[in-house]
């Protein structure tokens, strides 16, 4: 079952920016952009959270 999204910095492995998870795709789409105000070269990617 689908619980959320978090958002994903890439480098060799995927790690979590943050301990949120988003209830839709389109709010952790909206961290990322955000977040890459911040740091633009930062490679951020949105991941399925299961329970």
């Amino acid at each position: 079952m689908l619980i959320g999204y978090v958002l994903l910095f890439i480098t060799k492995v995927a790690m979590p920016v943050t301990d949120d998870i988003y209830p839709t795709l389109s709010a952790c789409e909206e961290a990322a952009i955000e977040y890459k105000k911040s740091y633009p070269l930062a490679v951020l990617v949105c991941g399925e959270v299961y329970e």
